[in-house]
């Protein structure tokens, strides 16, 4: 696992996770569903909810939350 090589503030990293949660509720499954990825390709609006939650899970993980 790659460490973070510079300090963190806690607080803030914390608004900034829910301010971009916040953004993602607010625009909605009708903004994300079809819109493609470099990687997967075009997505559901379900996969792209799939995978926000998996990649939001991997951060969580790896910083012992």
């Amino acid at each position: 696992m790659r460490e973070v090589s510079d300090r963190r503030d806690l607080v803030a990293e914390q608004a900034r996770i829910v301010e971009n949660l916040r953004a993602v509720q607010e625009l909605g499954r009708s903004h994300f569903a079809g819109k493609a990825t470099p990687t997967f390709g075009v997505l559901s609006a379900e996969e792209w909810s799939t995978l926000l939650l998996k990649h939001l899970d991997h951060h969580l993980q790896q910083s012992g939350a």
